[in-house]
Parts: structure tokens; sequence; C-alpha cells
């Protein structure tokens, strides 16, 4: 990926990702994985915005039934407590055991049906007003349809239907939460 810049307060900063596009991309690399690929070292992801991220994948751990990989997020020269953590996603063909804690998210088209929550490092919410409901991991509706389109898409490239269990984890989150307000919620 060629850098982009912008400017801030007459300062030229390098731009990098969020923790959603880091999730879209394992995601998608561990779906990829999932349904047949060998091993996906980069993913291309687009955001909302239409810009287009090559990420690096790695972490890469297979079981029967299921993939996880992770993408390391790059703030980029403006970069929040997230920074340098690994973004991590967890592909399976049924759902994780033991069961974690929250309600599911869920995407259906077709005879494809996508399902997500949070896993370890990933807030659960517990107060109302948030765009996420009570009760579920705190994964936000932009964040999440980019999961959903980008392992829609590797879906539909391997004539896949039924469902996927999508688990977004991070194992510095809960550590890192407690720097920020969120730690205190």
């Amino acid at each position: 990926m060629e850098n982009t810049y912008i400017y801030k307060q007459q300062k030229k900063l390098r731009c990098g990702y969020t923790t959603g596009t880091c999730a879209a991309a394992a995601s998608m690399a561990a779906a990829a994985m999932l349904l047949g690929e060998e091993a996906v070292e980069q993913v291309s992801v687009e955001t909302p915005g239409g810009v287009r991220f090559l990420l690096s994948v790695e972490e890469i751990r297979r079981a029967s039934g299921w993939v996880s990989c992770a993408v390391r997020k790059d703030g980029g020269d403006d970069p929040d407590v997230t920074h340098g953590m690994q973004i991590c996603a967890r592909v399976g063909v049924t759902p994780p055991e033991p069961e974690i804690p929250g309600g599911w998210y869920e995407y259906k088209n077709g005879g494809l049906t996508l399902k997500i929550k949070g896993g370890v490092g990933i807030g659960l919410v517990t107060k109302a007003g948030l765009s996420c409901q009570v009760g579920k991991h705190a994964i936000n509706p932009v964040p999440r349809d980019m999961i959903f389109k980008h392992v829609e898409r590797v879906c539909a490239g391997r004539d896949f239907a039924g469902t996927l269990w999508i688990v977004i984890f991070a194992p510095e989150g809960e550590a890192r939460a407690l720097d920020t307000f969120n730690g205190r919620l």
C-alpha cells in the first residue's frame, strides 16, 4: 500500500487505518482460509469512503472447522491507544466452544448467514445510549457492515452457502482499555 497523507494543523501526517478495517481484513482472511485457500499473507479491504488498504495477515491458526488470524493496527502518525495491537478474527462453521457471553449480530442474504460477536478484549455493552445494543459486544455498525461485506465477498467467490460464525478479539484489548474511558464503564 502506498502511504496516504493528510495535513492537520499545518503538519503532514501519514494516514493509518481503523480497528474496524483490521477486523474486516482479519475476518476476510480467516474466511478465505476456512473455505479452502491455503495461506493468506495479505488482504485488500475497502473502507466505506472508498480507500483501499493492502494489509498483512499474522498469527494464522487452524483447527477442525475454524481458522483465526490477526491484522496489526497501524494508527498512522496520529495513533490512538489501539495502535500496534493485533485485531483478530476467528471464523468457523460452528459457534465457538465454550460459549462466549453476549448476543450475536446477524446478517442474512439468500442462503448465507453471517454471525458476529466479540471475544477477549472487545467490550460488552452494559449501558444504553451507544450504537450497539446492551448485552452485545461493542462492534459498531460501520465496522460490522465492513466485516459482513468482506466475508460475504469471500463466500460468494467460493459458492459457499450456510452459516459462518465470526468472533472478533483483541488479546491486548482489556489491558489497553484501562488507559481509556472504556476501562471505567
